[in-house]
């Protein structure tokens, strides 16, 4: 499952992965390590009995704690560059990778089927044109008069 928003409130921050080993969560400034005995598929070929699940440890993992200025550090950062030519701790060409994940998993979702990468890019196209073709929302829009962001950053 993937969610990600901007427009949520009160909002969740937790990032987790589940593999055949174990899974990892991040949330709450805290990295967590579930690490199975026996891998996943292995345990339900050899379980013989009903309900069941292998041998799992809890490892808590120790991360720094974020201030919470990952926004101002990476504006720094760019500013820096610019100025001074420090290495960029977030380069424009990272972005794609995160846009072609994000693609491949709408790509796979509106086929239904399995997706490679890099993802067939006209494919996509011809289903995002589809969906923008079908698609019944009407957006409404309203004119700014004035929007105060003091302390949101």
């Amino acid at each position: 499952m993937f969610v990600t928003t901007t427009g949520e409130a009160p909002g969740t921050n937790r990032y987790e992965v589940t593999g055949d080993n174990g899974k990892i969560v991040i949330e709450d400034g805290k990295l967590t390590f579930w690490r199975l005995r026996v891998p996943e598929p292995q345990f339900n070929r050899e379980w013989k009995g009903g309900f069941g699940a292998p041998e799992c440890w809890k490892c808590e993992i120790p991360v720094s704690k974020s201030d919470g200025s990952q926004h101002k550090v990476i504006t720094q950062n760019f500013v820096d560059h610019i100025l001074k030519g420090t290495p960029l701790l977030a380069p424009g060409e990272e972005g794609i990778k995160g846009l072609t994940l994000s693609n491949a998993m709408h790509l796979s979702a509106w086929t239904d089927n399995w997706v490679d990468l890099p993802i067939d890019e006209d494919l996509y196209y011809e289903k995002l044109q589809e969906r923008i073709q079908n698609s019944t929302h009407k957006k409404e829009t309203k004119e700014l008069q004035h929007m105060d962001v003091s302390g949101t950053h």
